[in-house]
């Protein structure tokens, strides 16, 4: 895009810069180095009754996970991104602490003989703690308590009826805890490049000259993070009729406090140098002297550039808990056996879901409006304005699938063969954009040009010396660039796709007892077909890529 000055300091504050080429080669390594160690330490002790078993399990775990690498590494003179808006500076994995996780863990497991028929409960309970650098994290360790319990009913048995050798009434109900990774607990610093003077005349010309100034948030941060947290109910029925063996669930899950990234406003001020008008020519010579802008006259008079000081509101990247996702679907698994015929085994599976993920922070919308130009210096002065934008924006999905497998085993020559035939009956999407209890937080609206469209309004805004109000569009210059709009007026409608069908297949030949040969060959009719998404717009590509590969596997 052209001569840009350019800086890569890490300190805040105004200096003198270089000037990145219109073009350039950029070189750069990915430097990795992880450590990861793990250790466990398990016991367990069995008791056996007259009508059941009792095994109990505890144990203790520790892992360390580490990265000593250097990061990203280039020239900082030829950056692989120019710096535009937060700008990006090359950060040492090193420099990163190391994360430790230390966890305990108890379980029981208890079978019970009613009868003919038997009843098994496994209730456990993982206890975690994260430990956490408390000056770079900005918060303490995380500690974490996750139960479950674990039942089945085995109800029908050989024993009791003449049709099902096992059915079992299974269900269960616990609480995951995902910690947070390096990259939510240890972000990056925010840096900010504004120019304050900026003057190219040409290569090796002695008019050049870059001033900028850097703006640093050395710690981006949250010491309000949460671990985030699922919630899982499930129950269905397994069992076997004959060669038949075939299990169905229901299951719902919640997860809350799901990792992200919110924008964090801040106002940033700086100056603006400008050579007067009337001495600029062609012989007047810049100079950045003593934390000032000065320049030379072609008699050799010095003079001293006036500053404008100007400030802006911009916003940076902090991690933090801005999402949360319902599920619940029912998910089945029919084995039928073997077809004594074919050799072949048919084994039947799929599931139906439904998700629904919705956004719980806040964003931000920007606008800069031209308030005046200074007549002395030319410089242009700004009302800069931050909307907020309310929380709720996601997408519905859900899916209805099959998978028809079958495992063909010839003995005689020790080949398998597998075909996989996956169909998607029905797949759907929509977008949302809503409230906590699921009122829909966009309206209609029409355009400038009288079309009709969506528009979601802003909360409130922020103004350049960081004030902040509730949303009046009266109270800002061209109120319609902070408001959300969609053009498509289709957008929160729900996208239907057609059914798909696709094969995969894989030929594995076994050498003796130490050796399996496959070729692998996925989507290998090649079927493939882009959708126009008639109602939310774009396009999509419903099939997989065809793919060929071959893998061996030996066994000592």
């Amino acid at each position: 895009s052209g001569v840009v000055p350019y800086s890569h300091s890490y300190l805040p504050g105004e200096m003198q810069v270089s000037f990145l080429p219109g073009s350039y080669m950029c070189h750069y390594v990915l430097d990795g180095k992880p450590i990861n160690v793990f250790a466990q330490l398990k016991a367990n002790r069995m008791f056996i009754f007259p009508k059941g078993t009792v095994n109990f399990k505890l144990g203790i775990d520790y892992t360390l996970s580490a990265n000593k690498g250097g990061g990203m590494v280039y020239d900082h003179d030829f950056p692989p991104i120019q710096g535009d808006g937060q700008s990006v500076r090359p950060r040492s994995y090193e420099s990163l602490p190391s994360m430790h996780t230390l966890s305990a863990f108890v379980e029981n497991h208890t079978e019970y003989s009613i009868g003919t028929t038997v009843l098994s409960i496994q209730p456990g309970v993982r206890v975690s703690r994260l430990m956490i650098d408390k000056a770079q994290a900005l918060r303490g360790d995380i500690n974490a308590v996750d139960p479950r319990v674990n039942v089945s009913y085995k109800f029908l048995t050989a024993d009791n009826n003449h049709v099902f050798d096992n059915l079992s009434l299974v269900g269960g109900y616990g609480l995951a805890t995902k910690m947070p990774t390096m990259a939510y607990l240890y972000p990056t610093p925010a840096y900010f490049d504004f120019v304050s003077y900026n003057s190219y005349a040409g290569a090796d010309n002695p008019r050049n000259l870059a001033v900028m100034t850097t703006f640093v948030v050395p710690n981006t941060a949250n010491h309000n993070l949460k671990p985030a947290c699922s919630k899982k109910f499930e129950i269905g029925l397994n069992g076997r009729v004959g060669r038949v063996l075939g299990s169905i669930t229901f299951f719902k899950e919640n997860i809350d406090n799901e990792y992200g990234f919110q924008s964090v406003p801040i106002s940033a001020g700086y100056n603006r140098y400008v050579i007067p008008q009337a001495d600029m020519v062609s012989s007047t010579i810049p100079s950045y002297i003593d934390g000032a802008l000065h320049y030379t006259m072609a008699d050799g008079t010095v003079k001293k550039a006036p500053a404008y000081f100007q400030r802006e509101v911009r916003s940076y990247s902090m991690p933090a808990n801005v999402y949360e996702t319902d599920k619940h679907g029912i998910e089945y698994t029919f084995n039928f056996g073997k077809i004594k015929p074919l050799s072949t085994d048919l084994i039947i599976d799929g599931a139906w879901f439904w998700i629904k993920r919705r956004s719980t922070g806040n964003g931000f919308n920007s606008s800069r409006v031209v308030t005046d130009v200074d007549p002395a210096s030319g410089i242009t002065n700004y009302n800069t304005y931050l909307a907020v934008m309310p929380a709720g924006s996601g997408s519905v999905r859900s899916r209805v699938n099959t998978n028809f497998r079958f495992v063909t085993h010839i003995p005689a020559i020790r080949l398998i063969l597998s075909t996989t035939l996956q169909v998607v009956w029905q797949e759907s999407v929509r977008n949302i954009y809503e409230d906590a209890d699921g009122n829909p937080l966009y309206r209609a609206a029409t355009s400038s040009y009288g079309k009709p469209m969506l528009e979601v309004l802003p909360v409130g805004y922020y103004d350049k010396e960081m004030n902040y109000f509730d949303w009046n569009p009266s109270g800002v210059e061209r109120p319609e660039e902070l408001v959300t709009r969609y053009s498509n007026p289709d957008y929160f409608t729900r996208q239907d796709y057609p059914v798909t069908c696709m094969l995969n297949f894989k030929l594995t030949k076994e050498i003796k007892k130490y050796v399996q040969i496959s070729m692998i060959a996925n989507n290998f009719l090649k079927f493939s077909k882009v959708y126009r998404q008639n109602k939310i717009g774009g396009y999509k590509e419903l099939y997989s890529p065809m793919y060929f590969g071959a893998e061996i596997k030996a066994k000592f």
